[in-house]
C-alpha cells in the first residue's frame, strides 16, 4: 500500500466495498464481526498508511483479475473462509464453473458471488464479448490468525446446509437457461 495512487483508488471502490461488506455481514455475520475487529486493529498498527485508513472492508485483500478464462482451481492460500467474487465489465456472457457442486453459474456484469474458494473447484471456462473485470474480495487466514487468535476456526457455515436452502425450482431455471445459451 505504499503506492501514492492507492488511497484514490480505495476511495473509488468505497460503495462497491461497502455493498460487499453488507454482502458479507448476512452471509457470515460471526466472521464479519471478527474480521471488522481484526481490521481496526491492522488500522492502528499501522497509522501512517492513507490507503491502509481509507480502506472500508472488514476483508484484508482484494485481486483485480481482467479479460481472462480461468481454469478450475481452489485457492490454496486462502483460509475456510468465502471469497467474493464480483463480476464487472463490457461481457456478454460469462460462466462460474465449480466441479464440487456440480454446477456451473451464470456469471454476467453485476454478479455477486460468495464461495469457499479453498475447498470448491472453481474456475470460468466461458467468456463472450468485450472487457471482463472480477473483484475478489478475501481474507488472509494469517492475518486472522495473528490479530485473532481465537478466531481461526470460525470457518464457513456448511455448505449442506446452504444447498437444502436452494429453492429447487430456481436451481431448474438456472440450469434451463444455461442450456439456452
Amino acid at each position: 500500500m505504499r503506492n501514492r495512487n492507492a488511497p484514490d483508488f480505495i476511495e473509488g471502490m468505497a460503495d462497491h466495498m461497502e455493498l460487499v461488506d453488507a454482502i458479507f455481514s448476512v452471509i457470515h455475520n460471526r466472521l464479519h464481526a471478527v474480521a471488522d475487529t481484526v481490521m481496526e486493529k491492522i488500522k492502528a498498527r499501522f497509522s501512517e498508511y492513507p490507503a491502509v485508513q481509507r480502506w472500508n472492508s472488514v476483508f484484508t485483500g482484494m485481486s483485480i483479475i481482467t479479460n481472462r478464462l480461468t481454469k478450475e482451481h481452489v485457492d490454496s492460500k486462502a483460509g475456510k473462509f468465502y471469497d467474493i467474487l464480483t463480476s464487472a465489465g463490457l461481457h456478454d456472457t460469462a460462466h462460474l464453473d465449480t466441479s464440487k457442486l456440480g454446477y456451473t453459474f451464470r456469471y454476467p456484469p453485476g454478479t455477486i458471488i460468495a464461495i469457499c474458494a479453498s475447498s470448491i473447484k472453481h474456475g470460468v471456462r466461458i467468456w463472450k464479448g468485450f472487457d471482463r473485470i472480477c473483484l475478489v474480495h478475501f481474507i488472509r487466514y494469517r492475518l486472522l490468525k495473528h490479530y485473532d487468535p481465537d478466531s481461526v476456526d470460525i470457518g464457513t457455515p456448511k455448505l449442506d446446509s446452504f444447498l437444502e436452502m436452494m429453492d429447487p425450482e430456481f436451481v431448474q431455471n438456472e440450469e434451463r437457461n444455461l442450456r439456452q445459451e
